[in-house]
């Protein structure tokens, strides 16, 4: 009986120090980028996003944006969709 209890606390015991590992490598992902007129012009205000993971933001006077996918969409590839008034819209699939 001593020894079952004894492997149940060693195991146990791994569990606790493994579990950390684990989460601490699962981390966020940061989806970021440039986006650009078809004269290499920077593009404001533009929404970017990935709608199946209801994510995404908009972009700055440089045409840039940014935006942290969490750690549980890790490994999953997504379509990363860029809309602006005026233009035609456009869709890519990028892996996390």
């Amino acid at each position: 009986m001593t020894s079952n209890l004894s492997r149940l606390l060693a195991g146990a015991g791994l569990l606790l120090v493994a579990v950390p590992a684990i989460v601490q490598a699962q981390q966020a992902t940061v989806v970021s980028g440039r986006i650009m007129s078809n004269l290499q012009a920077p593009l404001q205000g533009v929404s970017v996003s990935i709608p199946s993971l209801n994510l995404g933001g908009y972009t700055n006077a440089e045409g840039r944006y940014s935006f942290t996918v969490p750690a549980s969409a890790s490994g999953r590839t997504v379509t990363l969709s860029a809309r602006r008034i005026g233009y035609q819209a456009q869709s890519a699939e990028i892996a996390l």
